[in-house]
C-alpha cells in the first residue's frame, strides 16, 4: 500500500514482496506506514502488480519494483529494484499523467505509461500490450501513435491501455481491449461510443466504467 500526503511525501506499509514499497530490496514487511525518503514533492502514483510508479510536482517520474519490464530503464541483469529511479527517458519531458498495470496471473508482465503536456503518451513493457504495435518486449519509453490526435487522459488495467482525446474520443488496445475492439496492439476507437462524447474512464483489473455526456 502507497499514500501520497499533502505534502507530497509518500508513505507505504503491507508486503514488500515485489519491493513496491520503495523502501529497498531488503526492507521487510510493514505493518505501519513508513515515510519513503526518496520521494519528495510528489503529485501522483500509479501501482501495478509487481511495479510502482511515481511523479513528481515538476512532471518527472520514478519507477520501482519486481518487474524490470515496468520500470522504463535498463537493469544490469535484470535486476529488480528496490528504491525509487528516475526513468532517464523522460528526464526533459514534462509528464502530467502516469499509469500502470500488469497481470495478476503472471508476474512477468508488465505496461507502463506516461501522458505529457502536449497530450502525446509514452509508454513501455509487455510488447504486445504497450500499444505501439510491436511483439517485442519494450524496456524504454516510446511514444505511441495517436495520429496527431491530443490526448487528456490515460489509464491502464489487467495489460490493456486507454486513451481519452481532447474532444471525447476513447481508444484502447492491449490485452482484451474493451466491447467488440479485442485484442489489439496499437490504439483503436472504441465502437460503442461513437458519437458519444465520453467524459471520463475508470478502469481496475477486469472492469471498465466510462463517463459520457
Amino acid at each position: 500500500m502507497l499514500t501520497r500526503v499533502e505534502s507530497g511525501d509518500v508513505w507505504g506499509w503491507g508486503s514488500n514482496f515485489s519491493y513496491c514499497l520503495g523502501l529497498g530490496k531488503s526492507s521487510p514487511d510493514r505493518s505501519f506506514p513508513v515515510k519513503i525518503p526518496s520521494l519528495k514533492n510528489i503529485s501522483n502514483l500509479a501501482i501495478g502488480i509487481t511495479h510502482a510508479m511515481s511523479l513528481s510536482a515538476t512532471g518527472q517520474v520514478k519507477t520501482w519494483g519486481k518487474n524490470p519490464l515496468g520500470l522504463g530503464y535498463h537493469c544490469q541483469n535484470d535486476q529488480d529494484v528496490g528504491v525509487p529511479n528516475p526513468v532517464y527517458g523522460l528526464r526533459n519531458i514534462k509528464i502530467v499523467q502516469i499509469s500502470a498495470s500488469g497481470d495478476i496471473s503472471n508476474d512477468q508482465s508488465a505496461v507502463s505509461f506516461a501522458l505529457t503536456a502536449t497530450g502525446q503518451v509514452y509508454a513501455w513493457g509487455t510488447g504486445d500490450h504497450v500499444g505501439i504495435g510491436a511483439t517485442a518486449d519494450v524496456s524504454t519509453p516510446y511514444l505511441i501513435n495517436f495520429s496527431g490526435r491530443i490526448i487528456a487522459n490515460i489509464f491502464s488495467a489487467s495489460l490493456r491501455g486507454f486513451a481519452l482525446t481532447e474532444g471525447g474520443t476513447l481508444l484502447s488496445w492491449g490485452s482484451t481491449g474493451l466491447a467488440r475492439t479485442g485484442k489489439s496492439k496499437v490504439p483503436v476507437d472504441i465502437s460503442e461510443f461513437k458519437g458519444t462524447e465520453v467524459l471520463n474512464v475508470f478502469a481496475a483489473h477486469d472492469n471498465v466504467f466510462v463517463l459520457s455526456q
